[in-house]
C-alpha cells in the first residue's frame, strides 16, 4: 500500500509558515529579550549609581504592598515556567491552567503594585508640591538677589546648586518612574501571554511545537530577575 501524506504541516512559526519562518520568529524573540535585557540593566546600573547620592525624603520607606508583588511576581515566573513542562510531557489541561493561572497572577502583580505606586504618590504628592513652591522661592531670591547686584554670577550659581543638592524630589520622582516603567513591561507581557493562551486552548502547542509558550515562560521569568534586582536596590537605599 503506498504511502500518503495528507496531514497539515506543523505550525512552525506563529501563525503559520516553514521552519525557516519559525528560524526568523526565534530570532526576532530573542532580539527583543536582549535589547530589553539591556535596556533594563543598564537603567538599573544609572539607577544605582545615582539615587545612593541624592537626597533621600526623611519619611521615605518601601510600600508593604511590594513585599506582596514581588511573593506575586515569582508565583506568577513559576507558573509560566511549569507550563513549558507540561505541554512537553502532553498534559494539556494542566498546562492551560498553568498558563491562566500566571496570567491571573500577572493581572494582580500589576494592580498591587499600581496601587503602592498610587499610595506613594498620595502621600508625597502634597509634599512635592511644598518642596517645588520652597525651590522655586529660594530660586526668585537668588534671582532677586543678583539682579540687585548682591551677588555675582558665581556666587548665584554655587546657591542654585545648593538648592537643588538639597530637594529630595529628583530621588522620589526617579523612583516612581522606575518602578512605573516595570509595571509597564509587565502589562505588556501580560499581552503576550493573553495571546499565547489563546492559542494553548485552541490546541496549537504540544511536545513538537512549544516555541511561544517557552519564550512566555523566558519573558516572565527575565521580568521576574529585573524586578527583583529593583526591590532588591530599593531595600539597600
Amino acid at each position: 500500500m503506498a504511502m500518503t501524506f495528507d496531514a497539515a504541516p506543523k505550525d512552525w512559526t506563529f501563525e503559520s509558515g516553514s521552519l525557516p519562518g519559525r528560524r526568523r520568529s526565534e530570532i526576532g524573540l530573542w532580539w527583543f529579550v536582549v535589547s530589553l535585557g539591556f535596556f533594563f540593566a543598564s537603567g538599573l546600573l544609572i539607577v544605582a549609581c545615582v539615587l545612593p547620592f541624592l537626597p533621600r525624603p526623611d519619611d521615605f520607606e518601601v510600600p508593604r504592598l511590594l513585599y506582596v508583588s514581588t511573593a506575586i511576581a515569582v508565583a506568577a515566573g513559576w507558573l509560566a515556567g511549569r507550563a513549558v513542562t507540561l505541554v512537553r510531557r502532553e498534559r494539556q489541561t494542566a498546562f492551560r491552567r498553568s498558563l491562566v493561572g500566571a496570567m491571573a497572577l500577572g493581572g494582580v502583580f500589576c494592580v498591587v503594585q499600581g496601587w503602592a505606586l498610587g499610595e506613594v504618590l498620595a502621600e508625597h504628592l502634597p509634599k512635592f508640591a511644598e518642596r517645588r513652591a520652597a525651590v522655586a522661592n529660594q530660586l526668585a531670591q537668588i534671582e532677586g538677589e543678583t539682579q540687585a547686584g548682591n551677588l555675582t554670577p558665581a556666587e548665584a550659581l554655587a546657591w542654585r546648586q545648593e538648592v537643588f543638592a538639597d530637594s529630595p524630589l529628583p530621588f522620589s520622582g526617579g523612583l516612581v518612574s522606575l518602578v512605573g516603567l516595570h509595571v509597564l513591561h509587565f502589562a505588556g507581557g501580560l499581552a503576550f501571554a493573553g495571546w499565547v493562551t489563546w492559542r494553548a486552548f485552541r490546541g496549537e502547542f504540544d511536545h513538537e511545537y512549544f516555541t511561544p509558550v517557552r519564550f512566555n515562560a523566558i519573558y516572565w521569568r527575565f521580568m521576574d530577575g529585573v524586578w527583583l534586582a529593583t526591590f532588591g536596590l530599593l531595600l539597600c537605599l
